[in-house]
């Protein structure tokens, strides 16, 4: 099953131009709540712009700018990484345990 966001994304990237809410909505055939969601998380992170007119939203993709791509510069050696010793509370007397 393929998530919302990844359905508007590649919507907007094949159409290649700009779309108006009430398109997406009746070519996603997705509720309003899902897509208000999908397109807010996409334009937090850049990779879709909107241009407001007349009142009306037009959202277009904007693949070149998307921060949820990452590359990563180095790698550390797994080496280097230590393990984080857990906490042991304090020993219980022989008398302090609980009976069944």
């Amino acid at each position: 099953m393929i998530c919302n966001t990844k359905r508007v994304m590649d919507y907007l990237i094949q159409s290649d131009d700009m779309v108006p809410f009430s398109v997406l909505k009746e070519h996603l055939s997705m509720d309003s709540t899902r897509l208000s969601a999908a397109l807010t998380h996409l334009y937090r992170v850049y990779a879709i712009d909107v241009i407001k007119q007349d009142k009306v939203l037009w959202w277009f993709a904007t693949p070149e700018s998307d921060r949820r791509i990452r590359t990563i510069a180095y790698r550390t050696e797994h080496s280097l990484c230590k393990t984080r010793k857990g906490r042991k509370g304090p020993k219980r007397k022989a008398s302090e345990l609980p009976t069944r």
